[in-house]
């Protein structure tokens, strides 16, 4: 989860020249290196054609950014919890995962 906050347009946002989910990728990766964090981050984000889940590729476990907190076991449990508080990309103010809001 991150604190930025972007307009429905997340092409624009990442330089227009993305599609929608590659855009929001770019972005989340410039949020999480903003935040010193490495590895690949992408956006949990639903689109017409597909869910926010079938963009995650990794099968988990997935971990808070403290690298201590278990949020997930694997991708079948994504969504399944209700809600989940998790830190920020920096490490402080909670979100709710299942919601995005603070």
């Amino acid at each position: 989860m991150t604190t930025a906050t972007f307009s429905g347009d997340l092409v624009g946002a990442a330089g227009g020249n993305k599609s929608g989910h590659d855009a929001a990728d770019q972005l989340c990766g410039v949020a999480a290196r903003g935040a010193g964090l490495d590895g690949p981050w992408v956006a949990y984000l639903s689109s017409g054609a597909d869910s926010a889940l079938a963009h995650v590729v990794d099968n988990g476990p997935f971990y808070a950014v403290d690298w201590a907190t278990k949020v997930y076991e694997n991708k079948a449990a994504v969504g399944g919890r209700g809600l989940v508080e998790v830190p920020d990309e920096r490490g402080s103010k909670p979100i709710d995962i299942s919601t995005g809001k603070d």
